[in-house]
């Protein structure tokens, strides 16, 4: 057991309160509870200077119950967690000590009425990574709830399209679903890769094919990717359409899916290749031109696997300042590399 300082019940000091927390007798100097004006030991120990009948009612509120004739203020609280924030008063930092539940000893800083700015600074990013884990582990059980509430949805009384939905969307949306789900995922992610190599073999000089007419003297002809590289090009894009429309198709809210920002990245993702089949077919623009503008956009199709959109959002969520500095400078190389 501890005691800061150990207390005195027959000669108290001036200002001078003892508490008893869980059975654990602590006593604390008034001066020092000062640091903190606004935190519960502070008021409770200037209104225990002029302990009278009507300040009984304020004392009873601060307290489970006191003793004025000892001077004595009982707490039913944890006296684990009440010996760091004892801390805290004396050395103007609160640390928590190890084997501390930490969101227990978040609801602890609220009873007693002090500020999470008090905690020293380890103590607060060990708090935000707890935070982090927390609230990863309630998208995950959120996410096992409503992939229950589908399973019951397809099983009771629904139709024949209602049961497909729903194992449509567990076998896109859900790798972790079936074997089905896995490989339909690992396809994903092949086409994610081949998509990427065409595109970078696409720029190389000796992989390209001229196009359009002769130019003038002293002028190159117009080059393009090769139609082997167009055609795998093509696939991935089928691909990543039949998915993203199947995940439309199946999803249990659809305007929440297509308002959603990462699907919304998805679609962008995969507009523009329609775009440049649309203007190829319309004759409104030279194929370099075009080809270009589909590179412009490339590089969002890593996005179009369910895996990266998830570590995409997580990267948003732990790391917003690192991942915007490194979006800058990869912008930074498209717009060098494009000119």
């Amino acid at each position: 057991m501890w005691t800061i300082p150990k207390p005195r019940y027959g000669s108290r000091g001036q200002g001078e309160i003892t508490v008893n927390i869980g059975g654990v007798r602590v006593a604390l100097c008034g001066d020092v509870l000062k640091r903190y004006p606004e935190s519960r030991l502070a008021q409770l120990a200037k209104l225990a200077k002029c302990s009278s009948a009507q300040n009984e009612p304020l004392l009873a509120s601060l307290c489970d119950d006191f003793d004025l004739g000892r001077g004595e203020f009982y707490f039913d609280r944890d006296p684990d967690a009440f010996r760091c924030i004892v801390d805290g008063y004396y050395a103007g930092q609160i640390h928590i000590r190890g084997g501390i539940c930490p969101v227990c000893f978040v609801e602890e800083l609220h009873f007693w009425k002090m500020e999470q700015g008090a905690l020293d600074e380890c103590c607060k990013s060990y708090l935000s990574e707890k935070e982090g884990e927390l609230r990863e582990i309630a998208g995950k059980v959120k996410a096992i709830l409503e992939d229950a509430e589908l399973e019951r949805g397809a099983t009771s009384g629904a139709g024949s399209y209602q049961r497909f939905q729903s194992f449509l969307w567990r076998l896109i949306e859900k790798p972790d679903s079936s074997l089905g789900a896995r490989l339909v995922a690992v396809a994903s992610f092949l086409f994610v890769l081949l998509s990427a190599a065409v595109m970078c073999a696409g720029t190389l000089p000796e992989l390209q094919v001229s196009v359009g007419e002769d130019g003038g003297p002293g002028e190159a002809r117009p080059r393009a990717e090769h139609p082997a590289l167009e055609a795998m090009e093509t696939a991935c894009m089928s691909w990543f359409t039949a998915e993203y429309l199947l995940r439309l198709a199946s999803s249990p809210d659809k305007w929440r899916f297509a308002l959603s920002f990462l699907n919304l990245v998805d679609l962008v993702a995969i507009a523009p290749f329609y775009l440049v089949l649309a203007l190829t077919y319309l004759g409104t623009a030279s194929v370099l031109e075009l080809a270009r503008a589909q590179q412009a956009v490339q590089a969002h199709r890593g996005l179009g696997h369910c895996g990266w959109r998830q570590l995409f959002a997580q990267a948003i969520q732990q790391r917003p300042t690192e991942l915007t500095d490194k979006l800058e400078a990869t912008g930074v190389g498209w717009a060098a590399t494009s000119t």
